[in-house]
């Protein structure tokens, strides 16, 4: 199983060259937060429904989460700041879990030319073949879940025709990923030969 790498608070403990401008470091919670911070990171490791991109933004979610809102705590009752943080956490699993199922239920993936050479090619349009469109989305998911997605080409589809529908363009959606238009698409590229040959390994057959 892949490890969530140490988060830069982590490695800084509130000496990095950005730790002043922080808000928790602030409001003096510096090292409350960091504890919980790496309980919570030790505790996502050890699960095996997410990925490790999956438990890096749930991370990344949690740690903005409360460097937006720790202004709001005010320690009332002899409230403990560790105790309201692991409230936060737990919010933010909850609403990504819940992200998670959403995209299982609503996402359209259609993956063309996967292999240009061998002139294969996948389209599922879910209002003619539904049952197809629900299969091809588990096995992604599925792959995902089984830690074989390694290039992160997976993923990168699911965000493609979920962004697509969105409305996003290549280069919107390039943006997303911080990486230029071209590079986008030459990652394209790339994973639709991997996903091809994911499907062979597999013995995935919907085309």
């Amino acid at each position: 199983m892949p490890f969530l790498k140490k988060h830069i608070c982590l490695l800084t403990r509130g000496n990095g060259p950005g730790c002043p401008k922080c808000h928790i470091l602030q409001y003096g919670y510096c090292e409350s937060f960091l504890h919980v911070l790496e309980k919570k990171i030790n505790s996502l490791n050890r699960r095996s429904d997410f990925n490790e991109q999956d438990r890096q933004d749930i991370i990344s979610e949690f740690v903005i989460s409360i460097v937006e809102s720790v202004n709001q705590f005010e320690g009332r009752r002899n409230a403990k700041f560790s105790t309201w943080a692991n409230s936060v956490f737990h919010n933010k699993l909850k609403d990504y879990k819940k992200k998670l199922k959403a995209k299982k239920r609503s996402i359209i993936i259609a993956v063309d030319n996967l292999e240009e050479q061998e002139n294969k090619s996948i389209s599922i349009i879910p209002n003619n073949k539904e049952d197809k469109g629900k299969e091809l989305i588990d096995f992604l998911l599925n792959m995902i879940s089984q830690q074989k997605d390694r290039n992160g080409c997976c993923q990168l589809f699911i965000n493609y025709y979920e962004w697509g529908n969105k409305g996003l363009n290549q280069k919107e959606m390039a943006k997303q990923y911080g990486i230029k238009s071209n590079t986008f698409n030459q990652r394209l590229t790339r994973c639709r030969k991997i996903l091809f040959q994911l499907f062979k390994m597999n013995n995935y057959q919907s085309f």
